[in-house]
């Protein structure tokens, strides 16, 4: 098996069957390599050129051959060459080129936005683009708001994203046949209880929090649908915004497709709204200020305003983001510290989401 390294990622899409680059681009070193910034489970191999005219590429390999690094991999390769003959969904994602199931090796479309999704929409304290007026950011904002609405729609409202339509369709669908329920909603009375037994103090905090009666009446009675499939880690970073691409934004990462219910989708997005521990310097640190209007503009463009489901479909959706934070709260605690009195803001909105949906956007 070849380790994807920079060095022979170029002679690798030379050599492949795919034959993506020439052996004359090689000799006139119309293309360079080099890893892409970050960690993850992945080694990840950004591929340019200097020729604006020649398709750049983004190759993925497991970084560690472990099992479940290797079967996200294989979910997204699915997701795009199950996509790939279907113009109406295929504009949301990447190009697709091959997936080499012997080296373990995915090959897309390098995107090149000039900024980041958010960066473009000046909600940012590292980068602004546009006048720092808070009511022109707030617009803005709106605009980022609607723009991932209208896209993920696409997606909810599209039939071939239906369970029935992929198993008939694809002889790979049992890939995604565990499904997908957040682990919060999965939770027994002893699951409660072993949280409250943490020796971290801010564990133990969150433990009283998810054994509050009020907190598993309403945990245990949100609809869970697993019908659809779902991207499954929808967030800002993983909308990346071109300009001149007629859909504007292009969805990356599918590595955590799954069955389970579109909602979960829409709250993802909308939950980045609402990360108040944050740090200050965070890209995403102005989000929470507007986080109403935010949140408004999303809904009334990724649901239908006048079916008269709506404010049903509005208050699972707000449920829902508030199981995506406490989520995340679970992940961020074993990561870095949140001092007593912000984990208890945070829960405070929490429990407003999740116990009195309906006062949210009041």
């Amino acid at each position: 098996m070849m380790l994807l390294t920079p060095y022979n990622s170029i002679p690798y899409l030379l050599h492949n069957e795919h034959k993506l680059i020439s052996s004359e681009d090689i000799l006139e070193d119309k293309y360079y390599a080099h890893y892409q910034q970050g960690f993850s489970r992945n080694t990840t191999i950004v591929i340019n050129s200097e020729d604006n005219n020649k398709q750049r590429y983004f190759l993925k390999q497991p970084r560690y051959f472990e099992e479940k690094n290797i079967e996200t991999l294989v979910i997204e390769a699915i997701i795009y060459s199950y996509f790939k003959d279907n113009p109406e969904v295929n504009i949301l994602l990447p190009k697709f080129f091959f997936y080499d199931d012997v080296n373990i090796i995915l090959g897309v479309e390098c995107l090149n936005p000039l900024y980041g999704f958010i960066d473009t929409f000046s909600i940012t304290n590292t980068q602004k683009i546009f006048d720092e007026n808070s009511l022109k950011l707030e617009n803005q904002g709106n605009q980022m708001s609607i723009l991932a609405a209208l896209t993920l729609k696409k997606l909810r409202t599209h039939k071939d994203f239906t369970r029935k339509e992929i198993e008939s369709k694809t002889r790979n669908a049992w890939i995604f046949d565990k499904g997908f329920k957040p682990t919060v909603l999965t939770f027994t009375n002893n699951d409660r209880k072993k949280v409250l037994m943490s020796k971290e103090s801010e564990m133990v905090q969150i433990g009283e929090f998810v054994n509050e009666e009020e907190v598993i009446k309403n945990l245990s009675s949100l609809k869970w649908d697993n019908s659809y499939l779902i991207h499954g880690d929808i967030k800002l970073d993983n909308l990346i915004y071109i300009e001149s691409d007629v859909n504007k934004l292009k969805i990356v990462d599918w590595e955590f497709a799954a069955f389970g219910d579109y909602r979960w989708d829409a709250a993802g997005l909308i939950k980045e709204f609402w990360k108040k521990w944050e740090p200050s310097n965070s890209r995403f640190s102005d989000l929470y200020k507007y986080r109403i209007g935010l949140t408004n503009a999303f809904l009334e463009n990724y649901l239908d305003i006048a079916h008269s489901n709506f404010k049903e479909e509005t208050n699972i959706i707000l449920k829902m983001v508030g199981v995506h934070l406490l989520t995340l709260l679970f992940e961020s605690i074993s990561i870095f510290k949140i001092e007593k009195d912000a984990l208890d803001e945070v829960l405070k909105d929490i429990r407003q989401l999740i116990c009195d949906s309906e006062s949210v956007l009041n």
